[in-house]
């Protein structure tokens, strides 16, 4: 019989649309040789080429076989033969399984998930029971009903459009991959797609496409200046519980011996390192679980401290800055290794000690973070060499702030630096529009600092 062609209503085929323009050029010349078939409600059951290349002819009309029922079943059995092949790739298997679904749903709607007084089991109790479609299928093909789950999830989230484009990429084959994709959302999906086909990793496409926007830099010339104390980082003029980010870097105790160091590389270290820097090994580390314990006093509760320290040797031994690090009040949530590429190498019977550390403290088990991933290694290497500067002895690159920020920032925080020094974390800051406090020791050093920048003079302590 003839059906009305915009009657026919076409599922998610077995197999991708393949283009009709040859078949529709035959169609046109001998005419239509094998009707469609189609079910009482006029569900295509074959014939989607068919359908397509007369469409676009104009045709009004088509040819039709109408099956019931028991032809469904019949394209079931195609399917579950098909199944057992092991040449299909996971796309297309997901696919006919899909599609295997819609057909046993189809036979046994009391299986189908949402139906009022729909019994799903895994398993009949008397004959007259029907089992969930994952635990038949599961049990025809030889695989478990969970991993029949997913194999469907993959045709039944992912739409047609990405299917027909991933088929036409290395992840046709690849589960744990289209299962990622299949549980992103649309836009998501359409990323990871684009970017697969741009002949990035599909890891790495994948966790591109889940990245939420991070916090934009504000250049603002006009920024507000930061907060700036005279003061010390073990006893800071802030009230408790302000300060949602730290990140600092504290001298390293690296001594006073008579070796270049500050003043463009003129002056010896003594005079030119700006602090008393050669304190008894064990002061040293008490005094800084004093300034960690202060920094956790100022810090809001889910607050964040970003803490870089240098590994030393001392009379031959290795000094690790984790070694005071776990007796503050901190959680040590993270240790990131910062790749200088550059140092200072004053034992020539040791290697370079180019590596430093920086320590992703929290107050409290769960920090409060943005909703974003944070999707960064915990080695750092893109920073290069860190820029000289011929007045302080021991800046950090601005890249550090600047990843930090991007892993963490969100609207709305203050952030601190303890040992301000150059005012690195703070220009940072305040290039993403936050409110910034600095405190420094070092009068000449936050004097200098605020005067090159603009910035309102360092307030005096308290």
């Amino acid at each position: 019989m003839k059906v009305q062609i915009a009657d026919v209503k076409v599922n998610d085929r077995k197999r991708p649309l393949k283009d009709v323009g040859q078949l529709a050029q035959s169609i046109k010349e001998i005419g239509l040789l094998n009707p469609i078939t189609v079910t009482g409600d006029m569900s295509l059951v074959a014939g989607l080429h068919r359908l397509k290349a007369c469409e676009s002819l104009g045709w009004q009309e088509i040819e039709a076989n109408v099956v019931q029922l028991d032809t469904l079943q019949a394209e079931l059995a195609e399917i579950d033969e098909n199944l057992i092949r092991a040449e299909l790739v996971q796309l297309e298997r997901s696919r006919q399984l899909k599609r295997r679904k819609e057909i046993y749903e189809a036979l046994h709607p009391e299986t189908k998930r949402g139906i009022a007084g729909a019994t799903v089991r895994h398993s009949a109790n008397s004959a007259n029971e029907t089992v969930s479609f994952a635990s038949d299928t599961a049990q025809k093909i030889g695989r478990s009903p969970r991993t029949v789950e997913h194999d469907v999830q993959i045709a039944e989230s992912i739409p047609e459009d990405l299917q027909e484009r991933l088929a036409a990429t290395p992840i046709v084959d690849h589960k744990t991959n289209l299962l990622a994709i299949a549980r992103l959302d649309e836009p998501e999906q359409r990323k990871a797609v684009e970017n697969i086909e741009q002949g990035i990793s599909p890891k790495s496409a994948i966790w591109k496409a889940k990245q939420k926007p991070r916090p934009a830099a504000i250049i603002d010339e006009d920024a507000a200046s930061p907060e700036v104390y005279i003061g010390s980082a073990d006893n800071m003029p802030l009230v408790a519980e302000s300060v949602d980010l730290i990140i600092t870097s504290p001298p390293y105790n690296l001594g006073d011996d008579n070796w270049p160091m500050g003043g463009d590389g003129r002056t010896r270290r003594e005079s030119g390192i700006g602090y008393q820097d050669a304190r008894n090994q064990d002061d040293y580390e008490e005094w800084q679980t004093d300034c960690l314990n202060e920094m956790w006093r100022v810090a809001k509760p889910g607050a964040s401290l970003f803490y870089n320290h240098k590994v030393r040797t001392l009379n031959g031994q290795l000094i690790h800055p984790l070694l005071w690090v776990i007796n503050s009040r901190w959680i040590v949530r993270q240790e990131i290794i910062w790749d200088r590429k550059s140092t200072h190498n004053h034992n020539p019977r040791l290697f370079y000690p180019e590596d430093e550390r920086i320590y992703w403290l929290t107050k409290g088990a769960n920090p409060t973070l943005p909703d974003r991933s944070i999707g960064m290694s915990t080695i750092w290497r893109e920073f290069g060499a860190v820029p000289h500067q011929s007045w302080h002895p021991a800046p950090f690159t601005e890249k550090l702030p600047e990843m930090i920020i991007e892993a963490v920032g969100r609207d709305g925080i203050t952030v601190l630096d303890p040992f301000m020094g150059s005012g690195t974390t703070l220009r940072v800051a305040l290039r993403y529009g936050y409110r910034a406090i600095g405190i420094e020791i070092n009068e000449k050093y936050a004097g200098r600092t605020c005067k090159e920048h603009g910035w309102k003079k360092a307030r005096p302590e308290g």
